[in-house]
C-alpha cells in the first residue's frame, strides 16, 4: 500500500474505532433499567470474543466491580449489577 493510501486507511480505522466506543458510552450512559450486552461469534472467534469488542470490555469492568459470573438459563453464564460500588469496596 503506497504511504498516501496507508495514511488515510488508518485515520479511516482511527475514526471507526473511536465511533465504535463512542457507541458503547451512549449505550452504557441511556440505559435506564437494563443493558444486555451480547453477540454472535464468528468462525475467527473461535468461541472467544474479541479483545476489541463491547462484550469484553463490559466483562472486565465488571469482574473488576467484583461480579461475578453465575450461571444464566438462557446466556449460560452472565454477570449483574445491581448498584454503585461501596466506598472502600
Amino acid at each position: 500500500m503506497v504511504e498516501a493510501l496507508r495514511g488515510d486507511a488508518e485515520h479511516l480505522a482511527a475514526r471507526e474505532r473511536q465511533e465504535h466506543w463512542r457507541l458503547l458510552y451512549v449505550a452504557l450512559t441511556r440505559a435506564q433499567e437494563h443493558l444486555v450486552i451480547g453477540g454472535a461469534l464468528g468462525i475467527r472467534a473461535r468461541g472467544v470474543p474479541p479483545a476489541a469488542s463491547w462484550y469484553q470490555a463490559v466483562d472486565q469492568a465488571m469482574a473488576g466491580l467484583g461480579c461475578e459470573p453465575v450461571d444464566d438459563p438462557l446466556w449460560g453464564s452472565a454477570r449483574h449489577y445491581h448498584g454503585a460500588v461501596k466506598p472502600g469496596a
